[in-house]
């Protein structure tokens, strides 16, 4: 089933982004790193959770239009008239 493959791939991108998130904010807390250590690092860690967060958007699109297939194109023509009936 192709949901189940997509559904096991968004949870292992979530988890991902998840212990990018964790990343930062142990970045962020860390005292013995200097003020450029931390920009490299976190303009790095930031970079890959904005492309973990676009993998996930893509997935759920994916989803969705297993789901309801004329779900998709209707949300991406008409966003407004979607999110109203929704």
């Amino acid at each position: 089933m192709v949901e189940a493959r997509l559904i096991a791939s968004r949870g292992g991108n979530r988890a991902a982004a998840t212990r990018l998130i964790n990343r930062i904010n142990t970045i962020v807390a860390d005292v013995a790193m200097t003020r450029a250590q931390k920009i490299h690092e976190l303009q790095d860690k930031i970079e890959s959770l904005e492309e973990k967060i676009a993998t996930i958007t893509n997935i759920d699109n994916a989803i969705q239009d297993e789901l309801d297939p004329g779900y998709g194109t209707k949300c991406r023509e008409f966003p407004d008239a979607v999110s109203n009936m929704y």
